[in-house]
């Protein structure tokens, strides 16, 4: 059994949200025997006390998935084989319920049954089987509890008996509770299943199809083709890939790994890279759509993303990829291994990867670009290597150490800036690292404390050179830039008393934050950069379920709410108070309502607040629509960052999810969002039609004559600003006009929208079949950029969020085969950019994944834990909608378009 056992622990995967442990096979057996020896009939509590009641907040979703997360929420240990929960699914359960109704809820339909040992252990079954469990099967599998030996607890009668080994904790996003589900909060979840079946190498790939992400100017491609000012920075995230919630640029989206922060990576070092993070090591992706100041730092304005990886594995685990575009261009090769250890008292895991990419060059797509001279890139060339580890250990009674480890450094080389009379190459080397390391104390059943410190640094080294169309060298520079962070927080968690309805539950902490950035310049222009902040942060949380389905009252099954405050002292920018309300009213079983009111401060990043240059900005020159229109005039337009101010925010956001137990295996849910930003960090769109813009008037100042313009001009020049001329202007004698776009404070946005999500799990015959959908419509994006300036709304324009995305699939798996066919859609929208308005059509592509598990087929010799995917990427290759002026000469929108094409991989994954 031990070589079977062991696969099969390896294989568990989560679906919604919990870590578990598989127990050593000495352990397991005994656990085997004890079920099979003394199981008893079902024992809902001991007689002699009153049931517990468990907040639960698990979906309609195969049957597998809410057994182990049951064990998470009940504190329970729950065994059960594969065969058994085969293609079967479970009903919802949200809701105050005790663990025996719970489960029993969830049983319900499937015709299985479930029996409780004196040892409190689980038996799920089948009652036509003549024996529930064979202990020679290797299909066990265990759902388990959460806490450690000292705090699992039991409600049905036992015999005082408990499993020696050490469970982990569940992550949570969207709580600093441990183990506890905040309710009132919208989370949108992939988990590894997900994740692989979505056909995706890399992180960032995967987050890019997410539809409450908008990648422009936050993604790699977007930042290097797209036009500078389109709503997002042009080349501040370059050769990086940050997560943009809502369109509000990706700084003002909270980048989380395992929960703690990570140091700002790329050349801009203002948001978290997920490139660097390595596909091959993530568990699962968490996305928080609501804004979360109060709970993870004052930033946290148009959500979270926590990327947590896998910590948690018995055996080996070999992944090899390879894909190729289906026309000449681009190729990619994966290789990662991971390896883990589970022991009574930890568990150890490191998993290493290595990628590898050719550039995709302009000539590969000729219909993607207008005719160029030189040897431009739409992607570079990419070269990566990455280590994730994680230790947990239990020291003494009660006390356990835990460490993580992240590690990555990329290579890229990139060939752009091609004109009629020079070329340029670009090469930044791209290192990250974060550690950290803590004790958690139990020093009660309920009550636990934990101390960690964590550090981190990314850095990127970057050459330029420009070259002749000879081939000489005109100029070159090196860029060193790097940031550090270091953090020391302490969090203490545990329950403050026993209401009717369940816990009342707290966390509370503190934290003292450095951060350090340094950067070098030296060849075009000589800089030298240096800045550090120190923060420190104190916080805390309540989760309160008022009312239960136990009470009886009408139209109550459940009433919680949560409260959270965080106060945060800035070295550079002063102090901020940052509350968060939220509630959860279920007033019939099926149907969960939410409501959540928060607000949010973002000081600028280190390289924001040097980015201004001495007051010097950028200038290029180019032709805008004339006043009136009738032609052109010659523009200067002004680039770089004036001297910045922190950001403010208020958020709201009401929404329900509904899983009728009538349709089994359904559930939607609607979530409306309301995002009120103030003196927000942004630019004014790069417009040619500016000057008949009323909302931009505030960006554009109108000389007297060109004396007067010179005048305002030649400082900046002696001072050594650089100058573009573009559009075919050569000279400045013949300007009057200035256009600012270089990012400053504006007045506010205001943005809303919602949120809709569905998943449908049903069988036809012996197929199993998931329909699932996440889409997001924006209702505006109102812009004002200054108080009694006209206000404009940027939604559905070349550079902003469309107002309709959404990603649909449909999920099918019969015995070794699985399939998921996803289909993507970008709704249309308007380049205002030119001389007049062009509609840009609506883009719709599909995506394929097939894969066969030889592991149930064969089962032996090599084929043994062997499994084969095939994917494509745009099978269909759609034609991208045509956009004139999307930048760099490329003319399709690489915030939503993959100038890849069709993209076809092979991958091929072995458990030892």
């Amino acid at each position: 059994m031990g070589d079977n056992a062991e696969r099969e622990g390896a294989d568990m995967r989560y679906s919604g949200g919990w870590s578990k442990k598989v127990l050593m096979n000495g352990v397991a057996g005994c656990a085997l025997a004890a079920a099979m020896s003394v199981a008893v009939p079902v024992v809902h509590a001991s007689e002699n006390a009153p049931e517990r009641a468990y907040q639960f907040e698990i979906p309609a979703q195969s049957l597998d998935a809410s057994l182990r997360q049951y064990g998470v929420a009940a504190d329970r240990q729950v065994l059960y084989s594969a065969d058994v929960v085969k293609d079967r699914y479970s009903n919802a359960v949200k809701r105050q319920a005790t663990a025996a109704d719970a489960l029993e809820q969830l049983l319900e339909g499937t015709g299985l049954i479930y029996e409780v040992t004196s040892s409190g252990v689980v038996l799920v079954k089948d009652p036509n089987q003549e024996a529930a469990l064979q202990t020679e099967s290797p299909y066990y599998q265990y759902a388990q509890a959460t806490g450690t030996d000292n705090d699992v607890r039991n409600d049905a009668t036992t015999d005082g008996d408990e499993d020696e080994g050490g469970v982990d904790e569940v992550v949570v996003t969207g709580s600093n509770i441990k183990g506890q589900t905040n309710a009132t909060v919208p989370v949108i979840s992939f988990n590894r299943e997900d994740i692989d079946r979505s056909g995706f190498a890399t992180t960032q790939d995967l987050l890019l199809r997410l539809p409450q992400n908008f990648a422009g100017g936050g993604a790699e491609g977007a930042s290097e083709t797209g036009t500078f000012g389109q709503g997002s920075l042009r080349f501040v995230n370059l050769f990086q890939s940050g997560v943009n919630l809502r369109g509000l640029n990706s700084r003002a989206t909270l980048t989380l790994v395992d929960g703690r922060r990570i140091a700002p990576a790329g050349q801009g070092l203002i948001t978290a890279d997920v490139s660097m993070i390595p596909l091959s090591a993530v568990e699962r992706v968490e996305i928080l759509s609501d804004g979360a100041s109060a709970i993870y730092g004052a930033d946290a304005v148009a959500g979270v993303v926590n990327i947590i990886l896998r910590d948690d594995f018995d055996g080996a685990e070999t992944r090899l990829r390879y894909g190729t575009t289906t026309e000449s261009g681009l190729s990619e090769f994966r290789l990662s291994q991971a390896f883990g250890r589970t022991w009574d008292e930890g568990n150890f895991f490191v998993a290493a990867e290595f990628y590898d990419r050719d550039r995709l060059k302009e000539s590969d797509r000729p219909g993607l670009t207008t005719p160029a001279i030189g040897r431009a890139d739409f992607l570079p060339s990419t070269e990566r290597a990455s280590l994730t580890t994680h230790l947990e250990i239990e020291i003494a009674n009660g006390i356990e150490f835990f460490a993580d480890g992240l590690a990555s450094t990329t290579e890229v080389n990139f060939n752009g800036g091609a004109t009629t009379f020079e070329t340029g190459q670009l090469s930044p080397g791209n290192s990250q690292y974060n550690l950290s390391a803590g004790l958690k104390f139990d020093f009660t059943d309920d009550w636990e404390v934990e101390v960690a410190a964590s550090i981190g640094e990314a850095r990127q080294d970057s050459s330029r050179t420009n070259f002749a169309l000879d081939g000489s060298v005109i100029a070159s520079a090196v860029n060193t830039a790097s940031e550090k962070l270091s953090s020391v927080d302490i969090l203490v968690n545990g329950s403050v008393l026993t209401l009717p309805a369940g816990d009342l539950s707290m966390a509370a902490g503190a934290s003292y934050t450095v951060s350090e950035f340094d950067q070098s310049v030296t060849g075009f222009t000589v800089l030298d950069r240096r800045t550090d902040r120190e923060i420190y942060s104190v916080f805390g949380e309540l989760y309160v379920p008022l009312l239960g389905s136990e009470m009886n009252i009408p139209l109550v099954r459940q009433f919680d709410l949560s409260l959270a405050a965080r106060y945060d002292d800035y070295s550079d920018f002063g102090n901020t108070f940052n509350p968060k309300f939220g509630v959860a009213w279920a007033p019939i079983e099926d149907l969960l309502f939410r409501a959540n009111y928060s607000t949010s401060f973002r000081a600028p990043s280190s390289f924001e607040r040097v980015r201004e240059g001495g007051g010097i900005p950028g200038l290029l020159t180019f032709p805008f629509v004339a006043p009136g229109g009738g032609g052109t005039v010659p523009v200067l337009v002004l680039t770089g960052s004036t001297l910045v101010n922190p950001e403010e925010s208020e958020n709201f956001t009401v929404g329900f999810t509904y899983e009728p137990t009538a349709l089994n295996g359904f559930s939607v849910g609607v979530n409306y969002f309301d995002i009120q930003y103030t003196d927000r960090l942004d630019a004014a769109p790069f417009n040619s039609n500016a000057l008949n813009e009323p909302g931009l008037a505030p960006f554009v100042t109108q000389f007297a004559s060109n004396a007067d313009f010179r005048a305002f001009v030649d400082p900046f020049l002696a001072q050594g600003a650089t100058l573009n001329f573009l559009g075919g202007i050569t000279t400045l004698d013949a300007i009057q006009t200035i256009y600012d776009v270089r990012r400053t404070n504006i007045a506010s946005v205001d943005i809303s929208g919602i949120d809709l999500t569905f998943n449908y799990a049903f069988d036809i015959g012996t197929s199993a079949f998931t329909l699932s959908g996440n889409a997001t419509h924006l209702i505006e994006i109102v812009n004002l950029v200054a108080p009694g300036a006209p206000a404009f709304d940027t939604v559905d324009t070349l550079g902003n969020p469309v107002d309709l995305r959404g990603r649909g699939s449909l999920n099918w798996s019969r015995g070794p085969w699985a399939a998921t066919g996803s289909v993507n859609y970008v709704d249309g929208y308007t380049d205002k950019t030119g001389a007049s308005d062009v509609d840009v059509d609506a883009y719709t592509t599909f995506d394929l994944s097939v894969s066969f598990d030889f592991d149930l087929f064969f089962d032996q010799g090599i084929s043994k834990g062997l499994m084969a995917r095939f994917s494509a990427i745009d099978l269909f290759e759609a034609d991208p909608p045509r956009v004139e002026n999307a930048g760099n000469r490329a003319v399709f929108d690489p915030a939503y378009v993959d100038p890849r094409g069709r993209f076809v991989a092979i991958e091929l994954i072995k458990k030892w």
